[in-house]
């Protein structure tokens, strides 16, 4: 089939062939990406753990992210710099991931909804608490050989200390600054 620089997202490298043994504590999805001619081509898988809690992503296909910014790179293959975003959210910021999309269509890795206690002024006495999501979306531009476009959007919540809801935050500034600290750090990766 031709397939080279094979990842699953959140495993790493694999071979085009062969097997891979797992065993996720809590209901995951896997999604396999590869170079082909044709371009990124990908596959998710679900598997399930019986008992688990399960992981609160947000709901439809982004509409609830707001606040893109956008940057344009270039790369020698796009699976290995979609792994390597992969690797910088889950890994270094500590979310939990999940991809859709490929196929030669934009490929978007959402994470969690993450508490992020540093979201939290001191002077805000009536938030308890803040929770961030991301939405990464990188596709190529089809102007340049390699060249890709990545928007990062966000999600961010707050609850009030005297209930247990969680509301939508519409201050845009501190979207834009979780937004812009992504790509800044996504900036700084190689594109091969």
């Amino acid at each position: 089939m031709g397939l080279e620089n094979a990842y699953i997202l959140g495993l790493g490298r694999v071979h085009a062939e062969g097997a891979r043994v797992i065993a996720p504590q809590d209901t995951t999805e896997y999604t396999l990406l590869a170079d082909s001619p044709n371009g990124v081509v990908s596959k998710t898988v679900a598997v399930s753990v019986s008992g688990s809690r399960g992981i609160e992503y947000a709901q439809g296909d982004g509409e609830e992210f707001a606040y893109r910014l956008s940057q344009r790179k270039a790369v020698s293959s796009l699976s290995t710099f979609i792994n390597k975003v992969h690797d910088v959210l889950q890994n270094e910021l500590q979310f939990t991931v999940r991809a859709s999309g490929g196929g030669g269509q934009v490929l978007a890795l959402t994470t969690n909804l993450s508490d992020r206690p540093s979201l939290v002024g001191p002077e805000e006495k009536r938030i308890a608490a803040r929770r961030l999501a991301y939405r990464v979306e990188m596709q190529n531009t089809g102007t340049q050989p390699g060249e890709i476009t990545c928007d990062v959007k966000t999600l961010i919540q707050y609850r009030r200390r005297v209930e247990q809801t969680w509301r939508k935050d519409t201050d845009e500034a501190l979207h834009r600054a979780q937004a812009a600290a992504l790509l800044r750090r996504i900036s700084q990766l190689s594109g091969n």
